[in-house]
């Protein structure tokens, strides 16, 4: 049986135009980009039309949402784009995800308004599709972020947390040593606690909880293969 690697852009609100390039020809790669749309932020790419090259058609899945985007709607995106099944057809030796900071609604270069909760839960909704889908091999990336105190340190502390099997408590108390070296070198207040608390948390996502945000499955044209190389 053939070997495919798999790369899932995640949370990231710039498009993935890189690495889309990189592999637009290539059909042995999956690249899936959710995104803030194109018309109102760089780099100006990753239309739903953009689908892959010569050969490569369907190897490249964007999902352009809009500016002002919350929680429930990012994560419904998600899990009507990436679901189990659509990775195990292409039969993926590896998942690969990049995890930008940016998505959140208080980063000062993009327009998307999601918050730790969404972030986190998209972490670990990754790490389930890794072992779904590519036997538990999972290549996970920074990416872009700009907010230094509130988001970047709190989003990736639970993404490697995360990764390393062991989450952490969106109600965990961040260690008054941390904050207090935060606060001398921004000259701000650090958080307080991993999330902002139960008022903003997000419903769980993952396949099997009790509660989980809408999805629909994504409309292929009938009789058109997923993967052309594959059938």
């Amino acid at each position: 049986m053939r070997r495919f690697r798999c790369r899932c852009r995640a949370k990231v609100a710039h498009h993935g135009d890189g690495v889309q390039a990189a592999f637009y020809d290539e059909p042995r790669v999956l690249t899936i980009s959710l995104h803030q749309h194109p018309a109102a932020l760089f780099p100006g790419t990753g239309l739903p039309s953009e689908t892959g090259g010569p050969g490569a058609q369907g190897s490249a899945v964007n999902v352009a949402l809009p500016t002002g985007t919350t929680d429930a709607g990012w994560l419904r995106a998600f899990h009507a784009v990436v679901p189990p099944p659509l990775l195990r057809a292409f039969r993926a030796a590896i998942l690969v995800s990049q995890h930008g900071c940016d998505t959140h609604r208080l980063d000062p270069l993009a327009g998307l308004q999601l918050s730790i909760d969404a972030q986190r839960t998209a972490h670990a909704a990754i790490h389930v599709l890794a072992h779904q889908a590519a036997g538990g091999r999972w290549l996970l990336t920074g990416g872009g972020g700009y907010e230094l105190l509130q988001v970047v340190p709190r989003t990736w502390a639970h993404l490697l947390a995360e990764a390393a099997g062991h989450p952490i408590d969106p109600g965990a108390r961040i260690p008054a040593t941390w904050r207090e070296h935060a606060t001398r070198g921004t000259d701000l207040q650090a958080p307080e606690s991993m999330t902002k608390g139960p008022r903003h948390s997000t419903p769980a996502s993952n396949p099997g909880t009790t509660q989980q945000i809408p999805s629909t499955r994504p409309s292929w044209p009938p009789g058109r293969p997923y993967f052309p190389s594959t059938g």
